[in-house]
């Protein structure tokens, strides 16, 4: 029970994002035309959705890293908690991804649509993941979330999917959008064995 609220605290991240990204579309015309500006250049409106996206999913990383601190209270075991947490943090992660893979799914008007966006979904699904992930991850190896640590994480979770993006609004050969995504997931192993490796000893 204690790793479903993590994911659902996912949703409710990509459900504010979407909230707050329409109320903008609203302000400067329609959705309509925000969604062009999203998918067809580089502007500071994409720049915004991204930080609106990326504090929300900090927010509810935090939320539920404090959940669960609580539910390991008498957990004496720091690796076993910093991996506890990093699981979190990507179950956040996984939950965004899903709620904004539906945005997408529903949004289309036929199943060949679904296999022709499919890089995209890999993408939203690893980058979501990823920036989820470091955001458990970065806190781990400075023992907390102080306030010269969220900066920094914020700032790497930006420029990750900031790069995403560009690759993919400047028509990027998908050969390098794999590459990219290829050494985001090496980078998430990574992390990953780390703490594994740092149980064993």
């Amino acid at each position: 029970m204690k790793f479903i609220r993590p994911f659902f605290f996912g949703i409710t991240a990509a459900l504010g994002a979407l909230f707050l990204e329409l109320l903008i579309g609203m302000l400067i015309g329609s959705p309509e035309e925000l969604t062009d500006i999203f998918f067809n250049q580089l502007t500071l409106l994409l720049i915004l959705s991204v930080l609106i996206e990326e504090i929300l999913k900090l927010t509810f990383v935090y939320r539920s890293q404090l959940e669960l601190k609580n539910y390991l209270q008498n957990e004496t075991e720091t690796i076993k908690i910093g991996r506890e947490f990093f699981l979190n943090s990507f179950l956040v992660g996984i939950g965004f991804s899903c709620m904004e893979s539906f945005f997408i799914f529903f949004s289309l008007s036929s199943v060949q649509e679904v296999f022709d966006l499919k890089l995209a979904i890999l993408g939203i699904f690893l980058i979501h993941t990823f920036t989820s992930s470091l955001m458990g991850y970065l806190p781990i190896k400075f023992s907390s979330y102080k306030f010269y640590v969220v900066p920094p994480v914020l700032l790497i979770a930006m420029l990750i999917h900031l790069l995403y993006n560009s690759l993919i609004i400047y028509s990027v050969q998908p050969f390098f959008i794999l590459a990219y995504l290829l050494v985001l997931a090496l980078v998430f192993i990574a992390m990953a064995l780390s703490l594994r490796i740092k149980t064993q000893k």
